[in-house]
């Protein structure tokens, strides 16, 4: 999804089949797709081209190489039609607790092997593009601890940075009006300054303001010098904080 975009209606079955009823269909809407994004010429790294519409196909204006359609997707390479292709991503992305190449085989009507191939080439390109996007804006940012739903009465329980919980950090990036849009977790070892840095620069797009409490992790230099940095958020530890400890069962 790109930058600034909201979460889309979700698409029914029925009005997946009537945008992309057909091989051709998917070849439009990705041809238009790739128009939008800009092809770059992986013999020569030029970005400037001529579109040959008719064959789906880009051309260099430096070196004159041609691109296809599918190259350096996640479709290439191989000979699976591109509507099965954009099915196995509905399905993918329309199951909430994950569907199994079993059942994408059955839905998409290919054997196990080519369903398990296409299931894991979705998900590896889903994560890669989640892993490069950087949230922006106003970005609220705080810890928070997760555990299994253990019955622990022997020991006594510990709350806030002291506790022997799983700790993650957490971001969301906010709308105009306040509402979640996106949001980065991570699973960390501690919620040192340098821990908060690192987690910051790979998440977080340098300039955009981060609000937060005032534990001194976020009140590095390196924090200060990146981001707009807002100290108004209650402390993680206040009963009244705005991240909760949350226990989630363990898979």
């Amino acid at each position: 999804m790109r930058k600034g975009v909201g979460v889309p209606k979700e698409m029914s079955i029925i009005e997946f089949f009537e945008k992309f009823g057909s091989d051709e269909r998917c070849r439009k809407d990705l041809w238009m797709k790739r128009l939008e994004i800009g092809f770059e010429c992986p013999k020569c790294r030029g970005q400037s081209g001529y579109e040959i519409e008719a064959k789906y196909l880009w051309q260099c204006k430096n070196c004159g190489h041609q691109v296809s359609l599918i190259a350096g997707t996640a479709f290439d390479n191989t000979k699976i039609g591109l509507q099965k292709w954009y099915l196995a991503a509905f399905f993918i992305l329309s199951s909430k607790s994950g569907i199994s190449a079993k059942e994408l085989q059955h839905q998409i009507r290919v054997t196990y092997k080519t369903a398990w191939y296409v299931n894991r080439r979705l998900r590896d390109a889903m994560q890669l593009a989640n892993d490069k996007y950087k949230l922006s804006g106003i970005v609220t940012m705080d810890e928070a601890y997760f555990s299994a739903r253990e019955n622990t009465l022997d020991e006594p329980k510990k709350r806030g940075r002291g506790t022997n919980k799983s700790k993650v950090i957490v971001a969301v990036s906010l709308t105009e009006e306040g509402k979640p849009k996106y949001a980065r977790m991570q699973v960390v070892d501690n919620f040192r300054a340098k821990t908060i840095e690192k987690f910051a620069d790979n998440y977080i797009e340098k300039g955009s303001k981060i609000v937060t409490d005032g534990f001194r992790s976020y009140q590095s230099q390196k924090i200060k010098k990146d981001y707009f940095v807002d100290y108004d958020m209650v402390p993680a530890d206040s009963e009244d904080s705005k991240l909760k400890e949350s226990e989630y069962p363990t898979v």
